[in-house]
């Protein structure tokens, strides 16, 4: 490691061979990965279990998420207008919900 300061900024050169702070941070890159991954599963599970069968979203769902529901299958309308979101509630009956946390869906049932 070699570190020098250069127009008041100190910049600090890893070499190579010492790469312990770069096989931490993979490290602790791959466990957030696979948490965020294990929540994803939990979510399409508790729709799952709550019989859903469709969600409706203006927002945007994450690819891995939707493919885990979409292997449970639930299917996934995303980046809809309000007005197509309300018109589905009336027809339904379902809900319209503004947020989502881990244990709504049961409850919701």
């Amino acid at each position: 490691t070699r570190a020098f300061r250069a127009a008041g900024v100190d910049v600090e050169f890893v070499d190579k061979d010492d790469d312990s702070t770069a096989t931490a941070s993979r490290a602790a890159s791959q466990t957030m990965v696979d948490s965020e991954r294990q929540l994803m599963r939990d979510i399409a599970a508790q729709w799952a279990d709550a019989n859903v069968a469709i969600v409706m979203t203006q927002k945007l769902v994450h690819p891995l998420l939707m493919q885990f529901l979409m292997r449970r299958g639930i299917v996934v309308l995303h980046r809809l207008s309000i007005r197509h979101i309300r018109a589905a509630a009336m027809i339904t009956g379902a809900p319209v919900q503004s947020t989502f946390l881990l244990g709504d869906a049961a409850r919701h049932h």
